[in-house]
C-alpha cells in the first residue's frame, strides 16, 4: 500500500505545473507531454536559428552569402545567372540595377515576386547576350557544376566578356553527387570543379564552408547533432579559407581588365 507522502511525491515528479520553461510556454496544472515536446522542440529550434544568424554575422567569413556580399561591395551593376528564387543581391543596397537570368520558370517566378533584380530573363544563360562590358559584377552562385565541362568553359568565357570589374562565381569543390528534382530536373550536377581549374584562368581561389568531409549534398552539415558540427564546420573556415583544396565550397573571383579576348 503506497503511504500518503509517497503518492504525493510520485504526483509532483509527474507535473508540469510550476517550472520555469511551462511558464513560459504557458502550461498550467498537469500538462499533455507530448504538446510539451512538440512546443519545446520549436522553441529550440528557433532558438538555434537565431543563434546561427547572430553567428554568422560575427564570423561573416563562415558564410558563402557574406563572402560573397564582401566581393560586390564595389559594384553597382550586376548581372546574376542562374539566380534561382532569391539571391545576395537582396541585400546589396547600393547595387543600382541588376539583371537576373535563369532557365527554370517558377524559381524566377518567385525571384521576381521578391522584387530582387530590376529585370529578368527567363531563359539559359546561353541564350541571354549583352555588349561587352555591360555590368561591373558577372556573377553564377553554384550553377556551374550543372553544366557539363565544356559548357561550363564556355560559361566563364561569357562571365568575362560581360564584366567590367568582376567576375565571382561559387561551386563544390570536387565531384558532389545530386540528382534532379521533381519541381527542377535542372538541379542535376554534371560536373565537378577545383581550384586549379580557375587559378589557371587568372582567378583568386578561397574556400568556404569549412572543411569538405563535413558536409553532404546541399552543403548539409553530415553528423548529429548538428549544431556542434555547424559550429567546428565554421571554427575550420579559418583554416581552409587560405587552403581551398580541402574546403567544401569555393569562392573564384576574376578581377577584369577592359581588354576582352572573348570571340
Amino acid at each position: 500500500m503506497t503511504s500518503p507522502s509517497n503518492t504525493n511525491s510520485v504526483d509532483s515528479n509527474d507535473s508540469c505545473s510550476g517550472t520555469v520553461i511551462d511558464s513560459i510556454l504557458g502550461f498550467k496544472g498537469t500538462c499533455d507531454h507530448k504538446s510539451h515536446s512538440v512546443i519545446t522542440e520549436k522553441v529550440m529550434a528557433s532558438i538555434l536559428e537565431r543563434g546561427l544568424s547572430i553567428w554568422n554575422r560575427v564570423f561573416p567569413c563562415t558564410s558563402l552569402r557574406m563572402s560573397v556580399l564582401r566581393e560586390l561591395k564595389d559594384c553597382e551593376t550586376v548581372l546574376d545567372l542562374g539566380c534561382g528564387t532569391s539571391s545576395v543581391v537582396e541585400l546589396a543596397s547600393w547595387v543600382r540595377h541588376s539583371v537576373g537570368v535563369d532557365t527554370h520558370e517558377e524559381s524566377i517566378n518567385e525571384c521576381e515576386r521578391r522584387g530582387v533584380h530590376s529585370e529578368y530573363f527567363r531563359g539559359s544563360v546561353f541564350d541571354f547576350d549583352t555588349d561587352a562590358s555591360s555590368f561591373e559584377a558577372v556573377i553564377a552562385i553554384d550553377v556551374i557544376e550543372h553544366m557539363d565541362r565544356d559548357g561550363g568553359r564556355a560559361l566563364l568565357d561569357k562571365m568575362e566578356y560581360w564584366s567590367s570589374k568582376k567576375v565571382i562565381l561559387t561551386t563544390p569543390n570536387g565531384w558532389l553527387p545530386q540528382d534532379e528534382k521533381e519541381d527542377n530536373p535542372l538541379q542535376r550536377h554534371l560536373s565537378a570543379w577545383n581550384m586549379d581549374d580557375f587559378t589557371i584562368r587568372g582567378y583568386t581561389v578561397r574556400g568556404l564552408n569549412g572543411l569538405k568531409w563535413l558536409r553532404k549534398s546541399e552543403a548539409e552539415i553530415r553528423w548529429r547533432p548538428r549544431i556542434f558540427w555547424k559550429l567546428i564546420s565554421d571554427l575550420s573556415q579559418v583554416i581552409v579559407r587560405s587552403r581551398p583544396g580541402i574546403a567544401f565550397h569555393i569562392l573564384a573571383v576574376k578581377e577584369i581588365s577592359w581588354t576582352h579576348s572573348y570571340q
